[in-house]
């Protein structure tokens, strides 16, 4: 990579920069830049690792868009070099890989493409300067192809260009600030690529700035392609806890679920440094995606990187419905951690029941999960084990495979599930929470 040793750094930090780079210099990166860093590494090597068990292939390929790239490496505040978000992707694909090919006699091999388009020239020539000093000099200009652009005007021609590629999209889309990425655009890579993902960072502080006057913000929603709010529930906001910045948030979600069929809303910590409070959860670090395995993946993610990530609903199947009047909405980030694991397993024995409650039909717990996972923190892993708990205390029936009934244990994807169709005398009573 690049031949400047981290000591030089700290010496030179005086000349380091925020996302500056230059012949000399790595830009300076922030605390919750290495955090969307972090997801992104886990979540590609992740997804890599999920395709390869569900499709059992001997190669995957993936096309990677990443729409603001910036330079090859930055610097922390404590003078250490970091890879930028392509070698991030790179160094996951690679760690996937190697993963995959554990103990194969016949190796997986993942045929990727990496496109990496912004409009800072310098950023793009530090890029070029790492990549042709890492083990991926000899992708460069094939496989990984660098350009300068602004992206949102590149939007068409990339579409088109992945049309006739092989393999899944996943679009990195980190831009600063808001109105970078119109949600027509994101509508129409859903529209017009087979099952593409996008990881958006929407910076939802910004919009802060605009709460107190309509006109200031409907102008900014307009500008990102989304309807103006409506003036009457703006003005009825202004008299809920916090609620003129949850009236934004809904109607940002409205926009998500209008663009893509399954979406994560979490925010992440956009502070260096001190506890981590409503008040700096400003950054959003959006996932769409056109499979429901996908938006799973990616809660997954946000679990293993536990505490890096928040948001304010419920922690069962109503993540969504955000209440004002609410306390513990109001003030307390869900924050993914063991605490929240726990509160989870017990919203969803409350949730289930009575989301399936209207229906008698034998429903697959796939399908549940499908129907359900766009409101909810939670895993489908955890929302399997929260059915088989509720199968212990008799409120939901199991069918497995074979058709025969189980009672907890294992609970699998294709398991089929109902309300009993009569309440037992005899059930077993859930223990006191």
């Amino acid at each position: 990579m690049n031949s400047l040793a981290p000591f030089l750094f700290k010496l030179r930090r005086k000349n380091v920069s925020q996302y500056k780079w230059n012949s000399e210099n790595a830009a300076l990166i922030k605390d919750h830049s290495l955090i969307k860093h972090q997801m992104y590494r886990e979540y590609i090597r992740n997804y890599v690792l999920e395709r390869a068990v569900l499709k059992q292939m001997d190669r995957i390929s993936i096309n990677i868009v990443d729409g603001f790239c910036g330079g090859g490496t930055y610097v922390t505040k404590d003078g250490a070099q970091t890879s930028g978000s392509p070698l991030v992707v790179l160094e996951a694909l690679r760690d996937a890989e190697q993963l995959l090919n554990i103990g194969r006699i016949k190796p997986i091999q993942i045929d990727f493409r990496l496109y990496c388009f912004d409009n800072d020239a310098e950023a793009l020539e530090s890029l070029r300067r790492s990549i042709s000093n890492s083990e991926y000099q000899k992708y460069l200009d094939t496989n990984i192809v660098i350009k300068k652009a602004n992206f949102s005007q590149e939007i068409p021609k990339i579409i088109e260009r992945l049309q006739h590629e092989r393999g899944r999209a996943i679009f990195i889309l980190d831009q600063y600030g808001y109105n970078a990425v119109s949600f027509d655009s994101m509508s129409r890579i859903f529209r017009e690529l087979p099952s593409p993902e996008v990881i958006l960072t929407f910076s939802y502080g910004f919009l802060n700035s605009f709460l107190s006057e309509y006109g200031k913000l409907s102008k900014a929603f307009e500008g990102i392609g989304l309807e103006a709010p409506p003036r009457d529930e703006f003005d009825r906001a202004q008299w809920e806890p916090n609620g003129r910045p949850f009236f934004i948030q809904r109607q940002l979600i409205k926009g998500f679920r209008a663009a893509a069929p399954f979406f994560t809303p979490f925010f992440i910590k956009s502070r260096d440094s001190g506890p981590l409070r409503g008040s700096n959860l400003s950054y959003w670090l959006v996932h769409l995606a056109a499979h429901e395995r996908a938006n799973d993946v990616m809660k997954q993610t946000h679990w293993d990187l536990q505490n890096h990530s928040a948001h304010f609903g419920g922690p069962g199947l109503e993540m969504l419905g955000y209440d004002p009047h609410r306390v513990e909405q109001s003030k307390q980030p869900f924050m993914f951690g063991d605490d929240e694991r726990a509160l989870s397993h017990k919203a969803l024995l409350d949730d289930i029941p009575r989301t399936m409650r209207p229906a008698n039909d034998w429903m697959r717990v796939g399908d549940l999960w499908k129907a359900t996972c766009n409101e909810t923190p939670s895993t489908s892993e955890m929302q399997r084990e929260a059915l088989a708990a509720l199968s212990n205390y008799s409120e939901v029936e199991i069918l497995g495979a074979g058709g025969g009934a189980k009672r907890g244990g294992k609970v699998d994807r294709t398991d089929l599930i109902r309300m009993p169709p009569q309440t037992s005398f005899f059930f077993m009573k859930r223990p006191a929470a």
